[in-house]
């Protein structure tokens, strides 16, 4: 039988995981919502601003479906 300690863990470790999963799909929703803007032919600058003051090279990279940075 787990300890209270160890349950404790398993079930962080469960938000955890939820939490990933949210947080990724929310990142994807961003991804799609900065592409349209970019295929309907708002400015890449008002995009980047509208993104959270990200940059012009980001919301290209988005764009273009380019990943960077550790994941």
């Amino acid at each position: 039988m787990p300890t209270p300690l160890l349950q404790d863990v398993r079930a962080a470790t469960r938000a955890r995981e939820a939490a990933k999963q949210a947080a990724q799909a929310a990142d994807a929703v961003w991804r799609d919502k900065i592409k349209n803007a970019t295929a309907a032919g708002e400015r890449v600058f008002l995009i980047a601003k509208a993104a959270g003051d990200i940059t012009t090279s980001r919301v290209y990279q988005i764009r273009d479906g380019v990943r960077t940075g550790a994941r």
